[in-house]
């Protein structure tokens, strides 16, 4: 969205469906730690073709493949104290 008209356009539609349980699981992923900063860099080394894969099914989430990686690192996270 880029313009004022694309905004008000998106305000003025219906987006009741996107509420619906089904719906909110599909075109939502809940994430808790991607608001707080990002103070902290670590470094790991690791094979060409891991981070080839990540990248590749970065892309295919439409997300940067650094973001990608802390979806992943949370997920892990919320499985195994969940």
């Amino acid at each position: 969205m880029t313009t004022d008209k694309e905004a008000e356009s998106l305000l003025e539609r219906d987006l009741s469906e996107y509420l619906e349980p089904e719906a909110f699981r599909e075109n939502f992923v809940p994430t808790s730690f991607e608001f707080l900063p990002k103070d902290t860099t670590i470094n790991l080394r690791i094979s060409t073709e891991l981070l080839s894969a990540i990248k590749a099914l970065a892309k295919k989430n439409g997300v940067a493949y650094q973001k990608f990686v802390r979806q992943v690192l949370e997920r892990a996270l919320t499985h195994s104290h969940g």
